[in-house]
């Protein structure tokens, strides 16, 4: 140690100056083969699976998706997708974003574009939090009647080409959006847009009422022009970002929702007059070691008069996979409402039993009970076995008046750290005709 530093520069290794920092270290880790593979694809499905036109930095253009590329619907038959997407290498504002859809059995071709245009820019996608977007598009498409998922989302997926059960309450939907978003720091953000749009009966599906001689007489379709206005607070939420979607990481926490959307009648063609408001909170406890509990609520409200596609129905999962705020064993539009409360409660136990078994503790899998239910009535005015010119229900439609309906699962996550398995069934209106009384969902997700 007594020795000048002289000596120890002279004396030391030639390669002592190299600095083996973790991201290089990495870098030799990810030349493995194997866990090369493992983490291209699973960052090829975290983008949503598209494929860059171009190598790197200069890739300005996805095509795809491989996700949803195929999909199955009773409507299309097989239904053929291409999709194509700007990146922010293309414009940091500006992202485009289109698709062309066929469906080998109806013959008809659909399609949407859209563009967006973001205030800040985004350096990754365009739904970076906090995000301050305008969006415009317009679409020609099937629209699933009763699945508030397969509207909100990504509507095609090769996971959910497999049924539980055949929905054939469908119609061919054209639309014009816009809507505008923005988000702050604090978890509060706000929303408005107008959707003009023209439905029209699909499939099996029919738009029918009762004219003034006493016959049933076919409808072409419904025209409606709908504006929308929202708020949401969700302080310290937190989140994974997708794409084109979100999802939000469970933590301790709240948030609250409040939307209100209206339609007057002869606004740019609507035919219709009515205030539709909705109110949902979501509530996540944390129990220390006994696993987290998440409840849901959502209150709904339709002022007016307004046909059965655009009244209040509890969202329905006519799919294999698990979809959040949806119900398990529901048909699509089996209730039909104009006013609605429905609720969720699911008790996520974090290994609360199976870390008391040994050979379960190993496999690190996890317990999950969940119950869900909706309670809902139709008023007079939207009744129309009271009114002749209202649109007839389709068959085997109810009201969850008289009981709520409900259903619960029991099932097992973090299988094989991605997997969830769920048993699920109905504990009432087992009797209505044509239901699944009991089955099984899966889904690919990660738990935190």
């Amino acid at each position: 140690n007594d020795r000048p530093q002289d000596f120890w520069f002279t004396n030391r290794p030639p390669t002592h100056q190299i600095d083996y920092r973790v991201d290089d270290m990495l870098d030799d880790v990810m030349d493995i083969g194997i866990l090369k593979g493992i983490m291209n694809t699973a960052r090829f499905i975290f983008n949503g699976g598209y494929f860059p036109t171009r190598k790197g930095d200069r890739n300005k253009i996805d095509i795809g998706s491989a996700l949803s590329a195929y999909s199955y619907n009773s409507v299309e038959g097989n239904r053929l997708r291409l999709t194509a997407r700007t990146t922010p290498r293309f414009n940091r504002h500006l992202f485009l974003y289109a698709y062309g859809a066929y469906g080998l059995r109806d013959h008809k071709f659909k399609y949407y574009g859209e563009a967006t245009w973001a205030f800040k820019k985004q350096p990754n996608n365009k739904d970076e939090f906090p995000k301050d977007n305008l969006k415009v598009g317009y679409r020609y498409d099937v629209s699933e009647l009763g699945q508030k998922f397969k509207q909100d989302r990504e509507r095609d997926n090769i996971m959910t080409a497999l049924r539980s059960t055949k929905n054939v309450k469908m119609t061919y939907k054209r639309e014009s959006i816009i809507n505008w978003e923005k988000e702050y720091y604090s978890g509060f953000s706000h929303r408005v847009g107008a959707n003009i749009f023209d439905e029209r009966p699909a499939g099996k599906l029919k738009f029918e009422y009762i004219n003034d001689a006493g016959e049933l007489t076919p409808q072409k379709s419904i025209r409606g022009t709908e504006m929308t206005v929202g708020i949401r607070y969700a302080p310290n939420e937190k989140i994974m970002q997708y794409q084109r979607s979100r999802y939000s990481i469970p933590s301790p926490g709240y948030s609250i929702d409040l939307s209100l959307a209206t339609s007057a009648k002869g606004l740019i063609g609507s035919q219709y007059s009515y205030n539709k408001l909705s109110l949902s909170m979501e509530r996540r406890f944390w129990i220390a070691k006994f696993g987290k509990i998440i409840v849901n609520v959502e209150a709904q409200k339709l002022w007016g008069q307004a046909p059965f596609p655009l009244l209040l129905t509890p969202s329905a999962n006519s799919s294999y996979t698990i979809q959040k705020g949806s119900f398990y064993l529901l048909d699509p539009l089996e209730f039909i409402h104009d006013q609605q409360v429905a609720f969720s409660l699911d008790y996520r136990m974090g290994g609360l039993i199976f870390n008391r078994i040994p050979l379960l503790r190993m496999l690190n899998i996890r317990e999950i009970i969940g119950i869900r239910g909706v309670y809902g009535e139709l008023s007079d005015r939207n009744n129309p076995l009271l009114h002749d010119k209202h649109l007839r229900f389709p068959d085997n439609a109810f009201e969850a008046k008289n009981k709520p309906y409900i259903e619960y699962n029991i099932g097992v996550e973090n299988i094989l750290s991605f997997l969830r398995i769920d048993y699920v069934r109905r504990l009432n209106y087992r009797d209505n005709p044509g239901v699944k009384k009991q089955g099984v969902r899966i889904s690919v997700e990660f738990t935190f």
